[in-house]
């Protein structure tokens, strides 16, 4: 490899780490994204990504398969409310050792009472 090769390699080897720390996070936001819903930023994240909500009202039913995912607050001020009329709000669909992370965000349910009372525990898939 010769000298002018060498800073090139360097380079390219910053970006490509960069560009991977980068992409490690997908924001929710509903007013300036770039995601407009918490399932839309689950669906593009990569296994062990990041996910920050900013704070808001969120409607939308949440599925997760991906292992390793942190969901969490954008910001430290401002609530995360998440309410849904039907089904689980969310529903955690993982391998036996695969695990997620969700912090910041409160749930509400409009549903009726067998819906609202909807928990379900079994082996790793979670309902709530």
């Amino acid at each position: 490899m010769d000298s002018e090769s060498t800073p090139l390699h360097h380079s390219d080897t910053g970006l490509g780490l960069q560009k991977v720390l980068k992409n490690n996070n997908w924001t929710v936001d509903p007013e300036n994204g770039p995601y407009k819903t918490i399932q839309d930023a689950i669906d593009a994240a990569e296994p062990g990504g990041v996910i920050k909500i900013a704070p808001g009202l969120y409607s939308d039913n949440i599925v997760i398969k991906k292992p390793n995912l942190k969901l969490e607050p954008k910001e430290k001020l401002g609530d995360i409310i998440l309410v849904v009329a039907t089904k689980p709000a969310i529903t955690i669909n993982l391998g036996e050792n695969e695990r997620c992370t969700i912090l910041g965000l409160k749930m509400s349910h409009s549903g009726n009472n067998e819906e609202v009372n909807l928990k379900r525990w079994e082996k790793q898939k979670i309902w709530i």
